[in-house]
This record gives C-alpha cells, sequence and structure tokens, in this order.
C-alpha cells in the first residue's frame, strides 16, 4: 500500500507540475509573442534598409578619401595605367597590387576594368541576330566597376551586390551600363551606383 500511495503523490505532482508549466508558457506566449516569433529572432533587413546602410558607409568612406572627385581622379589613373590590358583586382590580404588612396578608402572587394582595345575586340564578336557580345556582357564604354558589398551564403544570409561604376571617358552621349540586370542610379558626373 505504501508504494502505490507514494507513486499516486508522485503523478498528482507531476500533473501540478505540467498545469502549471503549460499556464506560465501560455502567459509568455500571451503577453510576449516575439519569444515565440522565428521571424522576429532571425529578422534579416529588407533590400531598402541594407542599400541605406551600405550608402551611408559608402558616403562617408568618399568624404574621408576627398570627395566624388577624388575617386574620378583616381578612377582615371587606374584606367590610364591599363591602356592596353584588362584589369581585375580582389581583396585578400596578400595582394601585392596597391590601389590609388581615393579607391583603397572605399574598401572595394573587387575591381573590373576593361581597356579600350578589348572592348573594341568585344564589339566586332557576333552571338546572334543583332545582338553584339560588347552590348550584354560588358557595356560600351570605358568604366572602372567598384564592388563593394555583396556575398553569397548558403542557409544564411545574402548580402546583396553593391558597387560603384566610374566612367572613364569624356564626351560620352550614348552610355550603356552593364550588366543590364542591375539597377543603376547616377550619384556624380560620371558615377553610377549599382545594385
Amino acid at each position: 500500500m505504501g508504494k502505490s500511495e507514494s507513486y499516486k503523490r508522485w503523478a498528482i505532482n507531476v500533473i501540478c507540475w505540467v498545469t502549471l508549466l503549460l499556464i506560465a508558457a501560455h502567459f509568455v506566449y500571451r503577453f510576449f509573442p516575439e519569444t515565440f516569433s522565428h521571424s522576429s529572432r532571425h529578422r534579416w533587413p529588407s533590400a531598402e534598409e541594407e542599400r541605406n546602410t551600405e550608402r551611408q558607409q559608402i558616403l562617408r568612406r568618399i568624404e574621408s578619401a576627398g570627395g566624388w572627385t577624388a575617386l574620378k581622379r583616381d578612377c582615371d589613373i587606374l584606367a590610364s595605367q591599363h591602356q592596353d590590358f584588362n584589369y581585375t583586382w580582389f581583396e585578400w590580404p596578400s595582394n601585392p597590387n596597391p590601389l590609388p588612396p581615393a579607391i583603397a578608402a572605399l574598401q572595394p572587394i573587387r575591381i573590373d576594368y576593361y581597356c579600350p582595345k578589348e572592348i573594341a575586340e568585344m564589339k566586332k564578336l557576333e552571338v546572334g541576330p543583332g545582338g553584339s557580345y560588347t552590348a550584354n556582357q560588358i557595356g560600351t564604354n570605358v568604366v572602372v566597376r567598384i564592388w563593394l558589398f555583396g556575398q553569397h551564403s548558403t542557409g544564411g544570409h545574402d548580402l546583396p551586390g553593391y558597387g560603384l561604376e566610374v566612367l572613364c571617358e569624356t564626351s560620352v552621349t550614348n552610355y550603356m551600363h552593364f550588366p543590364t540586370n542591375l539597377t543603376y542610379r547616377k550619384v556624380a558626373e560620371g558615377i553610377y551606383e549599382f545594385f
């Protein structure tokens, strides 16, 4: 008899504790719903919020580097140093190629430049009826394309791509951006942001 009596007490205690825990969980859920909300705990900023944050960071970096004219000047210098060959630069600690100061101040992750000779050659290549490789792949003007943000994350949060495209030509009347699946917005004379 002693064992069955102690078993009954144990069962009543378990039922009481489970009931109390359920009431406490209901109270927390009712008055603090964000505790149970998966989306609020792991809410990533919207693309627009991230873009605005990135713009503010870039504006601070541009101002510290001497402004848009300093960036344009350094991109023109970079383009003049590579008149006969394309140039691509990637961010990595042991990269031996120093960047001009205004470009370096932006902390880029990648820089692409297509020289005039390469663009002229690309204009000759046809990809199909009425289309040219240049128009679809690298654009028609000499630019320094500076990638500043963007990273794919498997199973996490992708950082959307964002950068600046600096036109390194004068008297351009028909400027075409590349790639065409990005959005471009003019931020200064001859300088466009892309995202």
